[in-house]
């Protein structure tokens, strides 16, 4: 199924559910970006995805601050 027959789906089953015309439906429906906001499952993915890019963000600033660390300590050694 494309992305387009999907839509179109969505906003026939939409314009049933709310007893209107499917072409009115559809011109809402892009009218409002309706195909732009996520549904539930995308916006958990989402939070899952943006939870793991903090862990690895975090991550990486642990360890830049260790390589830091780890050079003062070395000109600190190099200049005894």
């Amino acid at each position: 199924m494309t992305e387009e027959s999907y839509v179109d789906t969505r906003v026939r089953e939409f314009a049933h559910h709310i007893q209107c015309d499917p072409e009115l439906a559809q011109e809402l429906y892009f009218k409002h970006k309706v195909s732009e906001a996520l549904d539930n499952e995308q916006k958990a993915s989402t939070g899952r995805e943006l939870s793991t890019l903090q862990i690895v963000s975090n991550n990486l600033d642990r360890a830049a601050k260790a390589c830091r660390d780890f050079r003062y300590t070395m000109i600190s050694l190099e200049t005894l």
